[in-house]
């Protein structure tokens, strides 16, 4: 069987962090984490461990709580190390930038985003995210036809 793979964005780490992303069924997100699902496999940019840290980051600024950055040390060795989703490296993954550098002159202002669908047109990956923003710039060029948008409802839908 054919796996399907799905590159989780950035709202889909947070919670792992402590970061409240509001999703129904958060039993399901703990699974894709926890557990192999059989015909799907998953993954995440390192794009998205940065976004992380600049919202660790702003919630450190706010509350001046030591405790918000050193959540990133304590969870990073388990997103690193884990055997249900794959780290893609797209910071340093010359096949990412060329459809990085694309999807950001349709005319997408968020860099972080451009970059992580980037990797997920790459990859030839579904591209599960809750950013509607984007779609409207990209929906119809030809590079992104192939990629498949799903948001949390849908997999949740497909998944329970």
């Amino acid at each position: 069987m054919k796996m399907k793979k799905i590159l989780l964005d950035t709202t889909f780490v947070l919670p792992l962090f402590g970061i409240d992303v509001q999703l129904p069924n958060p039993s399901l997100l703990q699974k894709i984490w926890r557990e192999e699902i059989p015909g799907y496999s998953f993954y995440l940019s390192s794009i998205s461990l940065i976004e992380v840290m600049y919202k660790l980051n702003r919630e450190f600024r706010l509350k001046k709580d030591p405790e918000i950055l050193s959540r990133y040390d304590e969870i990073l060795p388990t997103i690193v190390t884990s055997k249900h989703v794959e780290l893609i490296h797209s910071h340093s993954d010359p096949f990412v930038t060329p459809n990085f550098l694309k999807i950001r002159n349709l005319g997408h202002s968020d860099l972080m985003d451009c970059w992580i669908l980037g990797s997920a047109v790459t990859i030839k990956s579904i591209f599960l995210t809750e950013d509607t923003t984007i779609y409207k710039v990209i929906e119809s060029h030809p590079l992104l036809k192939t990629t498949q948008f799903w948001n949390w409802k849908r997999l949740c839908r497909i998944f329970l």
